[in-house]
């Protein structure tokens, strides 16, 4: 995955975050008129507190009973209707986001061509899935929560500036020290979330690596050095963390210092205005509580919630540039559909060369005849199984021609392709569900007696009836329960029940004991009957009688025919 080269900044973050959920925009406006009904609620429910306060030191019962009844009733509005329908909005917003983000993430991965798949990070894509999810949206609430804080900060400001001037300079250089600080944090602490995140998916590509190449871990006995290449990820990791901890901290030390001299300040200057110019009470408890309140927003809502700034830029940054990445494409299809084929496939001055390979086919040209067997055969690397991937459409950056009955591949619709094409892998995958969903996955329209015939045809019965579940056994997610041989047949009955005119195996032998080769063997004969069989092999028994042999070697067809020895 390529790297983003334009660095994104927390107003970057928000609007891309904005934009992405336009739909949602109703529940955004609404959200905005419950913050700034809240904020108003909150100006009169803190002047209602102060005349309450100033009257009850005045004696004054009355007016301070009345001031507090309209600083209960507004807050009880304030608090269990502005402020939790609010809160209830954003919530609402948020998990839409993550579920939206999540589905988008997903089918850009499943949509993408083969090709970009096979460059892209593992450790990458996992870790920014995995980080799609309802908390780091959150975040982004809170920032929206503490907008409606900073508007309400920047009021009482503007109200403590008609009051006082000497008070409000006090009030203005505290929170531009503590901005200075916050910002010299963010800066700081960005730097070191772009490494974590980069420590964070070497982790998550080992950790893949570990569980794909689990067998080929154990028997070459590098349990210790994995552990220890883990283990050295894992300590820069934690190294990072305390780094970007310890910023915080110090900066934390250094804004509480700033507040409790600004505190001593606000005291002497209250002093002075109180002795030397006569001020009242109800001013000086307003001032009292309209500073409170703005230190208290700045440090709780704003300060307190920037630590979580780089992360959310990161994760934003990270899940658009997936979602948006130009670079990623979908896979391109034509729009020519095919109904009955008849399955001829030929190659027509064919060249290809892998990015970032010095690996090449050149002037490759062949025909594939309906109801035949064809052998792709060569020493590994040769490029056999490359053309494979060519015909099932992997890769479309080739020069010259590929046809399926006389029409250009790039020209025929997906469906159409996917139809008329199956393929047996030498390892082949096989899904979390139960055996007969994975059969079914090929042809979900098939009836119960073209299901029982693919059974039949890859000889299923043998093991899977032995089973306590028999074909509702589910597979488990690293397919233990089942041998490769096993493996293989539930991948030949998925082709069979699919009725594709073309069947592609790869490597069908290759772990196979000699009973097994021979069914396999078996098998290819009959489906040659009516079918195009195509086979990639080392094994010159199984393609000792085929019709047609292609020999490959460094890319360039050496050799064509039916007599092909293997020499």
């Amino acid at each position: 995955m390529k790297k983003s080269t334009n660095n994104m900044n927390f107003i970057k973050a928000v609007k891309s975050v904005l934009n992405y959920t336009k739909e949602y925009k109703k529940w955004y406006i609404i959200s905005l008129i419950l913050m700034v009904l809240f904020i108003l609620s909150e100006i009169i429910t803190n002047t209602a507190f102060s005349y309450s306060l100033s009257n009850v030191i005045e004696k004054n019962f009355d007016a301070a009973i009345k001031y507090m009844l309209a600083y209960l009733i507004v807050s009880f509005i304030g608090l269990n209707f502005l402020h939790y329908y609010h809160h209830k909005i954003s919530k609402k917003v948020s998990i839409k986001f993550a579920q939206k983000i999540r589905l988008n993430l997903y089918e850009k991965i499943v949509k993408m061509s083969h090709a970009d798949f096979e460059k892209i990070n593992v450790g990458e894509l996992f870790t920014t899935v995995e980080n799609a999810n309802e908390q780091m949206i959150s975040i982004l609430t809170k920032y929206l929560w503490a907008v409606t804080k900073v508007l309400y900060l920047l009021i009482l400001f503007i109200i403590i500036l008609f009051i006082d001037f000497s008070v409000w300079l006090l009030v203005a250089i505290v929170l531009v020290l503590l901005t200075i600080l916050t910002n010299i944090y963010i800066s700081k602490s960005k730097k070191v979330t772009n490494l974590e995140y980069e420590k964070t998916y070497e982790a998550s590509t080992l950790l893949n690596q570990t569980i794909l190449g689990f067998k080929e871990l154990k028997i070459l006995n590098v349990e210790k050095t994995y552990v220890k290449k883990y283990k050295n990820i894992n300590d820069e990791l934690c190294k990072l963390k305390d780094k970007k901890a310890n910023y915080w901290v110090k900066t934390n030390v250094v804004r509480w210092d700033i507040w409790k001299v600004s505190d001593l300040f606000l005291i002497l200057i209250l002093i002075v205005l109180i002795s030397k110019f006569n001020f009242d009470t109800t001013k000086v408890i307003l001032l009292s509580t309209y500073i409170s309140n703005i230190i208290n927003i700045y440090f709780t809502h704003i300060i307190e919630n920037s630590i979580d700034i780089p992360s959310f830029i990161k994760n934003i940054e990270k899940n658009m540039k997936i979602i948006s990445d130009s670079e990623i494409k979908e896979e391109k299809f034509g729009l020519k559909q095919l109904k009955e084929i008849n399955g001829m496939v030929e190659f027509n001055n064919v060249d290809f060369e892998y990015t970032n390979s010095n690996f090449t086919l050149k002037d490759i040209s062949f025909k594939v005849f309906p109801n035949r067997k064809t052998a792709l055969v060569g020493k590994s690397g040769s490029g056999k199984s490359t053309i494979m991937k060519l015909l099932l459409h992997y890769y479309d950056n080739y020069s010259g021609s590929i046809k399926i009955d006389n029409v250009e591949l790039m020209e025929i619709d997906k469906k159409s392709l996917i139809d008329n094409l199956s393929v047996v892998y030498q390892d082949p995958f096989i899904f979390n569900l139960s055996i007969k969903d994975n059969i079914l996955l090929s042809n979900q329209n098939a009836s119960d007696e073209e299901f029982e015939n693919a059974c039949k045809k890859a000889k299923l019965d043998e093991f899977v009836l032995k089973m306590p579940n028999g074909y509702d056994t589910i597979i488990n997610d690293k397919s233990t329960n089942l041998s490769g041989g096993q493996k293989q047949r539930i991948a030949i009955a998925r082709a069979i029940i699919k009725n594709s005119k073309i069947i592609l195996f790869d490597e069908p032998t290759s772990a196979l004991d000699k009973e097994n080769t021979q069914y396999i063997k078996e098998l290819i004969d009959e489906l040659a009957k009516d079918k195009t069989v195509i086979v990639v092999s080392h094994d010159m028994k199984l393609i000792a009688d085929f019709d047609d042999i292609i020999y490959i070697d460094d890319g360039i067809i050496k050799q064509e025919g039916s007599d092909y020895n293997g020499k």
